[in-house]
């Protein structure tokens, strides 16, 4: 943070290297308002990416009639009956057997 400064050219350089946030204004105010924008919006990208993470529980049903290779890839057609179905997720009996996990 720079009050009533200016920034120089060595350390911008260092700066743009290392993608290092220098907030600088001539009014303190300001100065403190661009820096608690900055962190919400970190924060908010930071929350974003971790709820990315977190794997919601979903579950479907095999449609009759709509299995079309049965192994290595299984192909088989479902319906949703709810939460959220993903790929890269393991699939589960409800006796807690892993069965496999989906492509798409």
């Amino acid at each position: 943070m720079g009050f009533c400064v200016s920034m120089l050219s060595d350390a911008k350089e260092e700066a743009l290297k290392t993608n290092v946030q220098v907030f600088q204004n001539n009014v303190i105010y300001q100065l403190i308002e661009d820096y608690n924008e900055w962190v919400k919006h970190k924060r908010s990208i930071y929350e974003k990416e971790q709820l990315e993470t977190i794997v919601k529980p979903g579950r479907f049903r095999l449609l009759p009639n709509c299995v079309f290779r049965q192994s290595k890839p299984a192909v088989v057609g479902v319906k949703v009956v709810g939460g959220v179905v993903k790929p890269r997720v393991s699939v589960i009996r409800e006796n807690g057997i892993l069965i496999g996990v989906i492509k798409g």
